[in-house]
């Protein structure tokens, strides 16, 4: 336990055949999922199974794309208990002025999306060890990646992601999001809450988050690796 929180791997004893070697005992790494309850204003919101770090980053990140708050600064005395495995805090009402991110003009060169794509799966420890775990990150076209999660659930890693740039007070419209696995509905509509333009993935997109992309105005991309992608909606947002 760091800080509170659980690690977010354990390690289990199995049996691992090849037909090489026949089978063995190993140590495998294995990634941890705990439920996470927020309760906001003394009200049970939802219970999520999640990777146990950043939880409150995924907290805000949360409210946010599910449309109970418009900022952090809505959020105080956030509280966890590692006990009850819960996060309790104050939710103050938004006020009637809406803070909308401006229209951006962002566009991309190939060998951007070539980079980010090594970077997102690079980073990922976690999954590099056990190979049980998503990643999302942020990464600015002119200086490079700001920041990255892990979960074992792909839309959690993506609203740690949100959570972290709205603490940080960050126009999503000014960079894009770049990902490990598919694209569902859930990851698009999550994006697009945010005000992110750019949507990038090493996997595939549904065929529902392709439709929502386009119809959002959104510039989809999957199957990102480091000497190809494909352009699913709105390309002229790339350099090619």
């Amino acid at each position: 336990m760091k800080n509170g929180t659980l690690s977010i791997t354990g390690t289990s004893s199995a049996i691992r055949w090849t037909e090489a070697s026949g089978s063995e005992t190993i140590t495998c790494i294995l990634a941890r999922e705990c439920p996470f309850t927020i309760i906001a204003n003394d009200r049970k919101i939802v219970t999520l199974f999640a990777s146990p770090l950043a939880l409150k980053e995924l907290t805000i990140g949360y409210l946010f794309t599910s449309g109970f708050i418009r900022s952090a600064s809505q959020i105080s005395d956030w509280q966890y208990d590692p006990v009850g495995c819960q996060a309790t805090m104050t939710v103050t009402p938004a006020s009637d002025a809406r803070n909308d991110s401006p229209d951006s003009s962002m566009s991309l060169d190939a060998s951007v999306v070539r980079a980010a794509s090594r970077w997102i799966a690079e980073c990922s420890v976690v999954f590099r060890e056990s190979g049980g775990v998503h990643a999302a990150g942020l990464y600015d076209p002119r200086t490079g990646p700001l920041f990255f999660y892990e979960d074992v659930a792909r839309h959690n890693a993506v609203d740690k992601v949100i959570g972290k740039a709205l603490m940080d007070e960050l126009d999503m419209a000014q960079v894009f999001m770049i990902r490990t696995g598919r694209t569902s509905l859930e990851i698009a509509e999550k994006a697009h809450a945010a005000g992110i333009l750019i949507l990038i993935a090493r996997g595939a997109p549904t065929l529902q988050a392709l439709e929502f992309a386009q119809y959002a105005g959104m510039t989809l991309l999957g199957f990102a690796r480091t000497d190809e992608f494909t352009m699913y909606t709105h390309p002229q947002r790339l350099r090619l």
